[in-house]
């Protein structure tokens, strides 16, 4: 209950609050360095594909054949993002598992 002079009463609150839905921001990881050379769109197509993703960006020097890479070695290197959503953990971690999984095949 709420007492108008105290606030919230924190101790009505589980200590830990259920799960409703699972969510995570994928930040694509390029492993290699050099000449972009190909690029999977075989993979891309598969993650957009999956039930948990909800968008995707891979940032324009990863789509350019031609272009230089270098390998992501923080936030601001990443080749791109996928946000994924899913009420189901078991297809949520699906999809999640099989993106990392494809990552290193991407470019």
């Amino acid at each position: 209950e709420k007492d108008s002079d105290e606030g919230l009463n924190w101790d009505l609150l589980p200590d830990i609050p259920s799960t409703r839905m699972n969510a995570a921001m994928v930040h694509l990881v390029n492993e290699k360095y050099g000449t972009l050379k190909y690029i999977n769109e075989e993979a891309l197509y598969e993650i957009q594909d999956m039930e948990s993703v909800w968008d995707l960006e891979v940032y324009g020097q990863f789509l350019e054949i031609g272009c230089e890479i270098m390998p992501t070695v923080d936030i601001k290197t990443d080749a791109g993002w996928v946000q994924m959503l899913h009420p189901d953990r078991e297809i949520f971690e699906r999809d999640y598992n099989r993106i990392v999984e494809l990552m290193p095949t991407l470019f």
